[in-house]
């Protein structure tokens, strides 16, 4: 069984009252420790995907995710790096730049860290609810941002606030991705769908001896995800009218991103994917 740690908010100051969200940063450290003393090895969540689709995993995979961002992140993830590990933080595009949020410094000496940065959507909304052309904007307009903000595309992709379907999971598959994160707060293991992969979300209030379980690999399995699309499901979606984005159907696609300089068609994304087969893993 492999332990996917999901970390949200952190608070560098002391607490002063019971806080589910916020993680104290002291007890993320000793979060640190427990994961460096378990024996466990840290890997991306990239890594980790490539070393199935190899058939070449580790025996004994760790794998720490953050879905946060900000300066209490960014210092957690410091202190992380200084103790051997490493991790993946999944950016909100849309938010780089914000008050409080990462801006692209922070996401360059991420990188320095030898720290993935994946995506998570260009503005953070639940990908389930929105109709597919909004998915697709979503999709598109946050991996060029972060292309363009890091100088290299994201490979992995976690479903902000958790939300997917088969729909969804398909078109972050067209968008490239070679893997995405679900949460599911059960254990995965390496028959894990690689695009749902189970996480476990820490608390702030989840117990040490809980921690402890998990790198221990006691817990529940992920079960193979089934995601069911009924048809008033299916009707419910393409009811749903375009939200934010309005993006016109046909356009070209820009080209590939440099790096620098704001890449072309970025209000506009190609909707003119092709639908592939699921692909097997």
């Amino acid at each position: 069984m492999i332990p996917m740690l999901r970390y949200r908010s952190l608070d560098t100051q002391p607490p002063r009252g019971p806080r589910r969200r916020l993680i104290p940063f002291t007890t993320f450290m000793r979060h640190c420790a427990l994961i460096a003393a378990s024996g466990r090895q840290a890997l991306t969540v990239s890594k980790y995907a490539a070393s199935l689709r190899a058939a070449t995993a580790p025996a004994n995979p760790v794998i720490i995710t953050f879905d946060d961002g900000g300066v209490e992140t960014l210092k957690a993830l410091r202190r992380l790096a200084e103790t051997g590990l490493t991790a993946t933080v999944f950016v909100t595009s849309s938010r780089v730049g914000d008050p409080g949020y990462f801006n692209r410094t922070d996401l360059h000496r991420i990188r320095g860290l030898g720290i993935e940065i994946g995506g998570s959507g260009h503005t953070g909304r639940r990908l389930d609810e929105l109709a597919r052309t909004d998915v697709i904007a979503e999709l598109t307009l946050s991996r060029r941002r972060l292309a363009v903000a890091t100088g290299d595309e994201p490979r992995t992709f976690a479903y902000p606030l958790g939300g997917y379907d088969l729909s969804v999971r398909q078109l972050v598959i067209s968008a490239g991705y070679s893997s995405a994160c679900a949460v599911r707060d059960v254990l995965s293991h390496p028959a894990d769908d690689r695009f749902a992969l189970a996480r476990l979300t820490v608390e702030a209030n989840t117990p040490d001896s809980r921690l402890r379980a998990w790198l221990e690999g006691v817990g529940r399995p992920a079960p193979p995800p089934t995601v069911p699309r009924t048809h008033t499901h299916r009707l419910r979606r393409a009811a749903r009218p375009p939200g934010l984005f309005t993006p016109r159907l046909g356009q070209p696609d820009p080209g590939p991103v440099t790096g620098t300089g704001d890449p072309g068609g970025l209000a506009s994304p190609d909707l003119s994917w092709p639908s592939p087969a699921l692909p097997e893993h």
